[in-house]
């Protein structure tokens, strides 16, 4: 006989599949409830890692007193309070909704990593002179004031000026040769070239003087590592594969190697001057980037309102029309192998968003075949109040900064 929930009584036949499995030699020695199981499939994880850490389980409540009158609560509410009347305290529901597990505590301790990203993104920051954001307290304030941290911004033209190279790199390009430290707020030059450099001059050794069993293998198998710093400076894939084998080439000959079809690897299929990127194919302008660099060390001469003038050379004549600027920055909106690549790395800048939208109208009034739009779905859901202040028509004319327009067309 077994009794069920609720106080219900019913026959049932218990056998050995509802007994824990137990050792009476344990129970007499610890005296406690203990119980014995073989952990020997993939989920012996459970217990080595989720069930000595998950903790117990976390809740939290708030008594509070009603609103002595219904009109209360028919009053608007104001700023950090909720429809209710309740005082809203964003840090304190922060805090109780932040749930550390044993494990992730134990990491944090002892400096572990919580969590990974792969690849590593750099934001590089965008700022006016001395109007970057800093992190002070009431005592460091005045440090702080005086001497602020530099940014990925402030230290590239520190970087300008101490560097040859950097000189001839656009802000955006200068994470693929320069690394930056976090900790001393400084790039440094990136070491991946000499290494996979190295790692080549390796592979035309062993080609020459050890004589593998298998070199198409070894190069299936390190090809890519070979071509890691050129994949790093945007070479495609062909491309950097294709130089690594030139390379490997000049190797060869240097060490009294044969040629590479002896040792089973290909010749390289693409022409040394159609290795580079799409950028190194644009006609380089030195004279821009000898100009930035002017205007950010404050060289050139400034009028009485602190305005620089910029040499009539680089820029368009006063008629230019929008499309013709799009057809002088982007050549072809044609599929091509190269046309993703080419948008990517240009743009044009406008300082009003009108402006923007304007231009961005005409660039797809250009690309072949047609567009489609897409309305995005406007509304204030479980807030009847809220509802009725903020309707989906006054809600899809909002147009904040950071998030796309309620019309948006592709």
């Amino acid at each position: 006989m077994a009794k069920l929930r609720g106080g219900q009584k019913a026959n049932f036949t218990f056998d050995n599949r509802w007994v824990v499995p137990y050792c009476p030699a344990l129970l007499r020695e610890f005296r406690c409830h203990l119980n014995v199981e073989i952990c020997a499939t993939v989920k012996a994880i459970k217990y080595v890692v989720k069930y000595i850490t998950k903790g117990s389980d976390m809740a939290a409540y708030q008594v509070r007193q009603e609103a002595a009158s219904a009109s209360a609560s028919t009053t608007a509410p104001t700023v950090g309070q909720s429809a209710h009347g309740k005082m809203i305290d964003e840090i304190k529901d922060y805090l109780l909704g932040r749930y550390i597990g044993p494990m992730e505590a134990v990491n944090t301790i002892l400096g572990f990593e919580v969590h990974s990203r792969y690849p590593p993104v750099i934001r590089l920051a965008v700022h006016l002179k001395g109007e970057q954001r800093v992190f002070f307290t009431r005592e460091t304030a005045q440090a702080v004031a005086a001497r602020p941290k530099d940014t990925t911004l402030t230290a590239f033209f520190d970087l300008c000026r101490q560097d040859e190279v950097a000189r001839g790199l656009l802000y955006q390009e200068v994470p693929r040769h320069f690394t930056w430290d976090n900790r001393a707020h400084t790039w440094h030059r990136a070491g991946r070239g000499r290494e996979t450099a190295a790692l080549r001059r390796l592979f035309a050794a062993i080609l020459t003087h050890g004589n593998p069993s298998d070199p198409p293998k070894l190069w299936c198998e390190f090809s890519s590592d070979m071509a890691g710093d050129l994949l790093h400076q945007g070479y495609s894939t062909e491309a950097a594969e294709s130089e690594v084998l030139r390379q490997l080439e000049n190797f060869l000959e240097t060490m009294g190697g044969s040629e590479l079809p002896a040792y089973g690897l290909p010749k390289p299929r693409v022409e040394p001057d159609q290795t580079h990127r799409l950028t190194d194919c644009l006609p380089t302008n030195e004279e821009a980037v000898e100009l930035q660099a002017k205007v950010g060390n404050g060289e050139l001469p400034e009028d009485e309102e602190g305005m620089v003038s910029l040499p009539s050379e680089i820029l368009m004549p006063d008629d230019t029309t929008t499309e013709q600027l799009i057809r002088h920055v982007y050549p072809s909106f044609e599929p091509s192998p190269h046309r993703d690549q080419m948008f990517a790395e240009r743009s044009i800048l406008s300082p009003l968003n009108r402006t923007v939208d304007e231009t961005n109208a005409a660039c797809l009034a250009l690309f072949p075949g047609d567009s489609r739009a897409y309305l995005s779905v406007d509304s204030i859901p479980n807030d009847d109040v809220a509802a009725t202040n903020f309707p989906p028509e006054l809600l899809n004319r909002l147009d904040p900064n950071g998030l796309p327009h309620h019309r948006l067309e592709l």
